[in-house]
């Protein structure tokens, strides 16, 4: 997302995970990151 300058609500709308899952990934503070979840919204 930083690199591209996208803003957390669009990578929202585009996968449909949580805000709390995408600040996470964003701000690198989620202890562990679930692929499972990741894979079914991609």
């Amino acid at each position: 997302m930083g690199e591209n300058k996208e803003k957390i609500v669009d990578l929202l709308r585009a996968t449909g995970l949580s805000r709390n899952t995408v600040a996470g990934l964003y701000r690198e503070t989620s202890a562990r990151i679930d692929l499972e979840t990741l894979n079914a919204h991609l």
